[in-house]
């Protein structure tokens, strides 16, 4: 439930500037004002939708610079224009209405650091791969939202599933171990590994990349291929490897002796 409640809270608080904003835009026209150079800084981001490389955080961008009008307008709805008489309401209803949006930045702000806030295990884990990956790798990651790339990246070609198109991601989670194991057999390759984490997992979760336990769900179809050894696990990440590329000495059951009894497997 406080998962939905940090998904939900950022769309529903830019929705609702939005929503403010054109009711103030109604209210300040129905008064004889037509805000003509508003609708110009509102329409003036609108290109950046097609014109650039952005992709899905276009949305943010155009968002961000029409927010100055929108938020002139948000007022609007309280204070559609000088000539309005006073009212005692209005204060009322602008503490009412800043509460309310204070809460939902706040929220919408700080509500997912289960997704930005990387524990120590999971950093042990990305350090280990980066320090046994020769050049030539092919690193697969459920996203790529976990400690990565601080050192030897220059050796590694990063595929992140988050980042596939639809039709590929169904493919993967369709059979995982085949999928994995006819791109890893790859003779262009000289090593490659398949990493999973906690903070990978809640990306892929909050932000509806891929079904609740999609992530769980290859992590189990690679434990159970015959094609795959784990190279490395804690309590909160993964990394499985094709056998024949397993890295001398990488002895799982090493790793795992420092976990804690009440603590799962990723």
């Amino acid at each position: 439930m406080i998962r939905q409640w940090c998904l939900l809270s950022p769309r529903t608080l830019t929705a609702s500037i939005l929503a403010l904003g054109v009711i103030g835009f109604w209210r300040r026209l129905r008064r004889g004002h037509v805000d003509g150079p508003l609708l110009v800084m509102l329409g003036a981001p609108l290109p950046v939708f097609v014109m650039t490389s952005y992709g899905g955080e276009a949305i943010f961008r155009v968002y961000l610079f029409m927010l100055p009008s929108l938020a002139f307008l948000a007022a609007a709805t309280v204070y559609p224009s000088r000539s309005r008489g006073a009212s005692l309401l209005r204060p009322l209803a602008v503490m009412v209405a800043g509460c309310l949006l204070v809460a939902g930045f706040l929220i919408s702000n700080n509500g997912k650091d289960m997704q930005y806030r990387f524990r120590p295990t999971e950093v042990d884990a990305a350090a280990w791969l980066y320090s046994h990956a020769p050049e030539g790798t092919l690193l697969i990651e459920g996203a790529r939202n976990y400690p990565s790339q601080f050192i030897n990246y220059e050796n590694i070609t990063y595929v992140s599933i988050a980042n596939e198109s639809p039709q590929s991601r169904r493919e993967i989670l369709n059979n995982p171990a085949a999928t994995f194991d006819r791109w890893l057999s790859d003779a262009k390759w000289k090593a490659g590994f398949v990493i999973v984490t906690r903070s990978q997992r809640a990306y892929v979760e909050t932000q509806g990349v891929m079904p609740q336990g999609s992530l769980d769900h290859l992590a189990k179809s690679l434990s159970a291929s015959p094609r795959f050894k784990i190279v490395y696990r804690n309590a909160d990440a993964i990394i499985f490897t094709l056998n024949k590329w397993a890295p001398a000495g990488s002895d799982v059951m090493a790793v795992e002796r420092d976990r804690r009894p009440d603590e799962g497997a990723p």
